[in-house]
């Protein structure tokens, strides 16, 4: 076997090996859900909030998260807000305090 065989033969073993070692995307995440009650928010003042925003008070909101000891306690989406870099697919983004 040649030189230039040996070293072909050797960076292919090694594109493998890195191939098939390759993480694979993380799947989407699916948060543990509590109440507003549960950690002491008070629901009406949420509530209170999302008027706020779908009333144009709050032009660039689209939607409000809030997680709290690593729960899932408010979800709201204005929907003609939410432009999407891809039709069909949304991206979240959380502030967990």
């Amino acid at each position: 076997m040649t030189t230039t065989r040996k070293v072909l033969v050797v960076i292919v073993i090694l594109l493998w090996a890195l191939a098939s070692t390759a993480q694979t995307p993380p799947t989407a995440i699916e948060w543990a859900r509590a109440s507003p009650a549960d950690i002491g928010l008070p629901e009406a003042k949420l509530l209170a909030m999302s008027a706020a925003i779908r009333s144009d008070q709050f032009k660039k909101i689209g939607s409000v998260l809030i997680a709290r000891h690593g729960k899932l306690v408010y979800e709201d989406y204005v929907a003609t807000r939410i432009r999407f870099a891809t039709p069909g697919r949304r991206r979240r983004a959380s502030l967990a305090f």
